[in-house]
């Protein structure tokens, strides 16, 4: 492996690198993973996993890589100092994961190739880890009520105080198609929150991003069951779950009841919401908003049975919010909005 000063020359990785335990290596210029089919380690830049003393690949502001995939990637933990968007090279047991971020500053993720359920995998010099990240494991039968399977193939831990819109991927070892049972528009990322997995806001990106590069940016291919990738709706703080996986929402589209979700929640004045949507036994319904006085705020009418819809706050001031949800029918369910000052 070659890793050179910060210039502008190329460096490239042949393989066969290892990270150890509070080991950094830093790459600062353009990094072209290579592969070649000798040592223990063709094709990988391997770094210590352990929950307490990782060892780190550092990317640093002027940094970038091309052509990683499942044979030549990072299979550990990653680090970045770049501001703004960025893809991590991510691997695990022969398998590839990318993650990207749209402010990737001070952000750290690894992949996982393994059951969360299990949370253990491989050392790749020698035999197994205990559980990683040491708050494992993440039992995948521990959900809240809207919320079906939680993928048994792979999770990332990603670490970061900073707001950042994540993005993964999946290829067909993620057996995607499986896990939504056919159905793409029912794929959420889940976060797992020291007790549960919580799904949080997503939207399955139209053109699957670009895995093999660190420009984050779309391919122009469309997400399907076999390569693809989701973003979540809004920046969020990587800390706020441990780990983060995918599965399926469930709705049971003979239900009696409208269901909503609502995030984020409090949200800053000015901001924007995100309203995640299900009509009950209906295509058409209404959204409305009132402030504390029972004003009326916003209304917005819905065509479809369920969906996501976008809000902005432009005049909500801070305060205490009443969100409305009508079916055709006439049934009503009522949130609490709260909006606190910028």
């Amino acid at each position: 492996m070659s890793i050179p000063g910060e210039s502008q020359d190329k460096s490239f990785s042949l393989g066969n690198s290892f990270v150890p335990s509070k080991g950094q290596v830093a790459i600062f210029s353009a990094h072209n993973f290579q592969e070649i089919g000798v040592g223990l380690l063709p094709g990988l830049i391997a770094t210590d996993r352990s929950s307490t003393e990782k060892g780190f690949i550092v990317f640093s502001e002027k940094s970038s890589w091309d052509n990683a995939n499942e044979h030549s990637h990072v299979d550990g933990y990653v680090k970045s100092t770049k501001d703004g968007p960025f893809v991590f090279p991510l691997g695990d047991n022969g398998a590839y994961g990318a993650a990207g971020f749209s402010n990737a500053r001070n952000v750290e993720a690894a992949y996982y190739a393994v059951d969360p359920s299990v949370a253990v995998t491989s050392l790749v010099l020698s035999d197994l880890y205990s559980f990683v990240p040491e708050a494992g494991p993440f039992d995948v039968a521990s959900t809240n009520d809207n919320l079906e399977a939680v993928s048994i193939k792979e999770y990332w831990d990603i670490n970061g105080a900073g707001s950042t819109r994540i993005t993964i991927a999946w290829q067909e070892s993620s057996d995607i198609e499986e896990l939504v049972k056919s159905d793409l528009a029912k794929l959420t990322i889940v976060g797992w929150d020291g007790v549960e997995w919580v799904a949080i806001p997503s939207t399955l990106d139209e053109f699957a991003m670009d895995i093999h590069s660190s420009a984050h940016r779309d391919t122009e291919n469309l997400s399907d069951f076999d390569f693809g990738s989701i973003t979540t709706d809004s920046e969020i703080a990587p800390n706020e779950y441990h780990v983060y996986s995918f599965r399926r929402l469930s709705i049971d589209r003979e239900q009696d009841n409208n269901d909503m979700t609502i995030y984020p929640n409090p949200v800053k004045s000015g901001g924007f919401i995100n309203v995640r949507y299900f009509l009950a036994k209906s295509n058409r319904g209404i959204l409305k908003v009132f402030n504390s006085s029972n004003q009326l705020m916003i209304e917005q009418e819905i065509e479809v049975q369920e969906g996501m819809i976008k809000l902005p706050l432009v005049d909500h001031r801070r305060g205490v919010y009443t969100i409305a949800l009508t079916n055709a029918m006439g049934h009503t369910i009522y949130k609490k909005l709260i909006v606190v000052d910028l």
